[in-house]
């Protein structure tokens, strides 16, 4: 459904740039609109990359509570999909469903996030998995 996500300058609360499920025309509307879109069924803006010699350990994880496979990119990845697959207040999970692009003073231009969730009571949450040894000053100032 979304694929592009722009938090644009023009607007204090963003723009979001998105495209709808089985369609290739692009929308953009304010965030505050945008609320109710249902990104827990986009497809993914990037696909899980799996290749013989790779560093990480990626790959599908089969989620019994929406009856589909959503991708991960690492062990923590997955921890936390199970975690979510396993959560009765989750009904909805799509892996890297959208692109956020940052405003130009930001040091990070664009960010893709490693999930969106869909709650019961339908509000939405952008899920990125890190290690905290891992989260470096720069990332602290864009999120």
């Amino acid at each position: 459904m979304a694929s592009d996500v722009a938090a644009g300058s023009k607007d204090p609360a963003g723009l979001l740039v998105f495209r709808e499920q089985f369609s290739s025309v692009t929308i953009s509307d304010l965030l505050a609109r945008c609320w109710a879109t249902d990104f827990e069924n986009s497809p993914p803006v990037r696909r899980v990359a799996a290749y013989k010699g790779q560093r990480h350990f990626s790959g599908l994880w089969w989620c019994a509570s929406i009856n589909r496979h959503v991708g991960f990119e690492s062990w923590l990845e997955r921890d936390h999909l199970i975690r979510l697959d396993f959560d009765a207040t989750v009904k909805g999970i799509a892996s890297q469903p959208l692109r956020i692009t940052f405003p130009e003073p930001l040091p990070q231009t664009w960010h893709v996030p490693d999930y969106f969730v869909r709650r019961a009571d339908g509000i939405g949450v952008v899920v990125d998995v890190r290690p905290d040894a891992k989260v470096k000053a720069e990332d602290q100032k864009v999120f």
